[in-house]
């Protein structure tokens, strides 16, 4: 068979082997016999090439297996890795105060209500508010980190946490993995440390990551000395300073930089309606004359009571500023503090004690004071030269004064109106109408009221309250007729009426309510301010 396969060969011309390599395969190719124990001949086992390709299947399936364990385990350090970066990126920035680009690391859907939350927390209106807060509450914030271990949620926990976000946030979130991780930030600044422990929930949303969620497990340290309320009494120094120096100097320019600290929605009306009410031109005019009336002229103050006002005690002081000054205000303000302050303004013509509520809030991360009101004299001895009334005008009762006051507006006439009131309260009180009613003078304020009413009016009224004023009374009171020549000292007897008044003509109707100051000077009754009031005015607001 070897000869013929060889023979075969050559014929093919396989030359290229040659006979010795030719007898080797025919003796390589022999089979070999031996004899066993017994002397039977036998044959070589065959050789196991099943086995050994099954062998080489399980080793290939095994390695194939190892490789995809091998390739999960890398996904899953991706998916860490990806989640870590953005604990690391809202970390960095939020060590850096940089709030607004901490958050964009948060899903959309949750982000606005988490800022808002931090607001809440800090009431403040913007997270520019925040930042300027937390760099003095700590005194120059800085900030480290530590992640202390994680963990992947099941598909249980992921759902529980979703759903708690989307009762927190209103918001359905697709997420389709997330983890846990427990993480240690610690603020530290020339004030104090505070360490605190927290848990971060990192979500992937198709092929982003988010923050999703943050706990706080528990405040370990905390003994930062910071207050806002030390931080706003700094800021009344700095307006009582200003204030003081500024009148004992006759420095119009120091009052000017002391009113800086108002609102700037407020400012410039609060100026207006001090000098309207003190007869000043400017506040060079306005400290000349406060420091001649007092004969020299020195301050001393102390804060009485610091009270955080919700929203809606705000809101119920915000509508008395904005009847008093006729406007509206939209401040956005969440943090609004009042302070009372007894104040003792002292100089050769005598003292007064007086107490104070300054309202102070925050806008866009700077703290303003928002209005400054008298609301008790608490003694005043200033005796200055001031003129009595000689003149043939006035009533014989404050209900004279009052009827002459309604009866005018029938005629179109107001500043007839006002020749009710007090000679040397007229002109600030017919400016003070015309201001909050927006017109110019008396004669513009004719023809609106014309307009309106097409030409007939009737005016009905009744005086629902009247109460006689104290001796006490009457010396808190007087605090409004400052500026004026009329001298408080001299008004014997006084009232505060309460009117209700009706207005109706050509088709119009009006229903008000007004509070009216009338007194006796000289053996005549007049009237001394007038207020238009809203129509849910409690009287009981004045604590007479």
């Amino acid at each position: 068979m070897l000869q013929m396969v060889k023979g075969f060969l050559i014929e093919k011309g396989c030359s290229t082997m040659d006979e010795n390599q030719m007898n080797q395969m025919e003796v390589g190719s022999q089979t070999t016999f031996g004899m066993n124990v017994n002397g039977a001949l036998e044959t070589p086992p065959k050789k196991k090439t099943g086995l050994l390709i099954a062998g080489i299947i399980v080793a290939f399936l095994l390695l194939l297996g190892a490789g995809a364990f091998g390739m999960l385990k890398y996904r899953e350090q991706q998916d860490m890795d990806a989640s870590e970066e953005m604990i690391a990126a809202f970390m960095k920035a939020y060590g850096r105060l940089q709030l607004e680009d901490a958050y964009e690391t948060f899903h959309p859907d949750v982000r606005d209500g988490v800022i808002d939350e931090q607001l809440d927390t800090y009431m403040m209106s913007s997270l520019e508010g925040v930042e300027r807060y937390l760099d003095l509450y700590f005194g120059d914030m800085e900030m480290t980190y530590e992640i202390d271990g994680s963990e992947k949620l099941s598909k249980e926990e992921l759902e529980d946490h979703l759903s708690e976000i989307d009762d927190s946030y209103d918001a359905e979130l697709d997420i389709s993995k997330a983890y846990v991780y427990y993480v240690t930030e610690v603020y530290s600044g020339e004030n104090g440390m505070l360490k605190v422990r927290k848990e971060y929930y990192v979500g992937k949303e198709e092929e982003d990551w988010y923050i999703i969620e943050v706990t706080t497990d528990k405040i370990v340290k905390d003994d930062v000395s910071f207050s806002i309320t030390d931080y706003l009494s700094e800021m009344i120094d700095e307006f009582m300073d200003l204030y003081g120096e500024a009148i004992n100097e006759c420095d119009g320019r120091k009052m000017e930089d002391a009113y800086s600290l108002m609102h700037p929605e407020m400012r410039d009306l609060f100026i207006e309606q001090l000098l309207l009410q003190n007869s000043s031109e400017d506040l060079g005019d306005f400290v000349e004359w406060r420091n001649s009336f007092y004969g020299g002229f020195s301050s001393e103050y102390e804060i009485l009571d610091i009270t955080y006002l919700e929203g809606r005690e705000w809101n119920s002081v915000l509508r008395l500023i904005e009847d008093y000054f006729g406007t509206e205000f939209d401040f956005g303000m969440r943090g609004v503090w009042e302070f009372d302050l007894q104040e003792t303004l002292t100089g050769s013509n005598g003292t007064v004690v007086i107490v104070e509520n300054y309202f102070m809030g925050e806008e866009d991360g700077k703290w303003y004071i928002i209005d400054i009101n008298t609301e008790e004299i608490i003694s005043d001895t200033v005796v200055a030269p001031q003129p009595v009334y000689t003149g043939n005008e006035g009533y014989a009762s404050a209900e004279e004064a009052i009827e002459h006051y309604m009866r005018a507006y029938e005629d179109f006439d107001v500043e007839e109106a006002f020749m009710a009131f007090h000679p040397a309260m007229r002109e600030y009180a017919l400016a003070k109408a015309c201001y909050n009613d927006g017109v110019d003078d008396a004669e513009e304020y004719n023809e609106m009221i014309n307009s309106l009413f097409g030409g007939s009016l009737t005016v009905t009224y009744t005086i629902t309250v009247k109460e006689e004023l104290s001796e006490n009374e009457l010396e808190a009171f007087s605090y409004i007729l400052w500026g004026s020549e009329v001298p408080p000292a001299n008004i014997s007897d006084a009232c505060l009426c309460l009117l209700e008044e009706y207005y109706e003509g050509g088709g119009a109707a009006l229903d008000i309510g007004e509070l009216i100051m009338a007194g006796k000077d000289g053996g005549q009754w007049f009237l001394y301010n007038s207020t238009i009031i809203p129509e849910d005015f409690d009287m009981d607001l004045f604590n007479f």
